[in-house]
């Protein structure tokens, strides 16, 4: 186990012990990083346990907003457009229809109309 390993190893052993509520010992041989995370675990488990309602529903609603942001930049990213997905909309459909059904009549009039001349 080289010291890197050893390092996050002894890491790992004393947040667990943090998260049990047990004190750690001030260990000098600590750098200031490990010091800095075990300080934040010991605060993060003062916290309270749940989130109040209105912190989950606002985060909720961001990650919501955050991930279909990102799905539409991937998706224009990749050559997705909007306007491809356009005939799958009831309205236009109908408004595509209608435009086509008064193409055809306006055909249909016009070929009626040059024949009884």
């Amino acid at each position: 186990m080289n010291k890197k390993q050893k390092k996050e190893k002894a890491l790992l052993e004393n947040l667990d012990r943090v998260a049990a509520g047990e004190k750690l010992p001030d260990d000098s041989e600590l750098d200031k990083e490990t010091k800095a995370a075990l300080e934040l675990s010991r605060e993060m488990t003062a916290w309270p346990k749940s989130p109040s309602k209105e912190f989950k529903a606002d985060l909720k609603a961001r990650i919501t907003h955050r991930v279909s942001e990102e799905k539409k930049r991937d998706a224009v990213k990749n050559g997705y457009s909007e306007f491809r997905d356009i005939l799958r909309r009831p309205a236009w459909q109908m408004t595509f229809a209608a435009v086509l059904l008064a193409i055809i009549a306006g055909i249909i009039f016009l070929i009626v109309y040059l024949l009884n001349r």
